[in-house]
Formats: C-alpha cells, structure tokens, sequence
C-alpha cells in the first residue's frame, strides 16, 4: 500500500501501547511510512504496528512472509524473503513489531524488504 499521510492510519493502536513503552517509542521513532522518498535504498530501523499479515509461496514454493505495516503517518507494503521460518510465529497481526529493512519503490509504489523483525517486549 502507498504511504498515506491522510490516513488515520493507527490512531488506535497507540493507545494498545503500554504506558511505560509510550515514551520509548516517541524517543525511538526515527522513521514514519511518510518518509519513505528521504530513505529510498537505504537501511532503516524503526517501529510499526503489523496491520496485517500473510504467509505466501514464492515461485519455488518457498514461503515469505508479505506484511502490511502501519504507524501514524499511513500504511506500507513489507515483504521478509529470508530466514521466514525463524519470523513466522514470533508475532501476529496487530503486535507491535521492531523491523530492520531497505526501502525501495517497487511498481511505482513504496515497499520494505525485511531483514529483521521481532515483537517489542520480546
């Protein structure tokens, strides 16, 4: 999904976050989804909310894991190709979710390839 700044993308969800990670995550929050055209083909580290999540088959028939991520600026389309089955099970839709990945435009609209994701109290 294309980065939306109009989007209410997850006003909700802030809410979920427990009080005392609230003023870690303001401190930690370096990179939002509508900052994407400052970071393309680079290396980010940041936080995100998993809007959705889904397993898939590759052409081979190696699974990835084709995420939806979200914060307060909108939503972006994630993909993890590597290292799946060490990430699948370590978190759910709607967790809160630390990623390391590149940003990059794929089609005309804004992607992250994940090298890393775990849960935040993990």
């Amino acid at each position: 999904m294309q980065a939306n700044p109009q989007a209410s993308a997850i006003p909700w969800a802030i809410g979920r976050i427990p009080r005392r990670m609230r003023r870690c995550w303001s401190l930690m929050k370096d990179f939002y989804i509508c900052d994407c055209a400052r970071v393309e083909n680079q290396t980010i580290t940041s936080l995100f909310v998993v809007a959705n999540k889904q397993v898939k088959s590759k052409k081979n028939g190696e699974l990835y894991l084709s995420l939806t991520l979200a914060d307060r600026s909108g939503q972006l389309q994630a993909n993890m190709w590597d290292n799946v089955a060490d990430a699948l099970d370590s978190f759910e839709q709607d967790d809160f979710v630390k990623i390391k990945g590149m940003v990059h435009k794929y089609n005309g609209r804004w992607q992250l390839t994940i090298h890393k994701v775990r849960r935040l109290g993990d």
